[in-house]
């Protein structure tokens, strides 16, 4: 069968290592109700976002434009 389409648009000055892949990982959750909102707040206020919230897989993330800071 076919699987769900997720359409997410990122926009930020710099990333770190797989970090686009952890926020749509977490964001992921909670439109699936296996999380909260708030829990994703107070994961990243504790610093605890990386360890809680799983990386979305590769595969189907693509990066559509880079804006270059003149």
């Amino acid at each position: 069968g076919v699987g769900t389409l997720w359409t997410f648009h990122i926009k930020g000055d710099s990333f770190l290592r797989e970090q686009v892949r952890m926020m749509v990982g977490a964001m992921i959750r909670v439109a699936r109700g296996l999380y909260e909102e708030n829990e994703i707040a107070l994961a990243l206020k504790n610093g605890k976002a990386r360890v809680d919230f799983p990386a979305a897989p590769p595969q189907g993330l693509n990066l559509e434009k880079v804006f270059w800071k003149k």
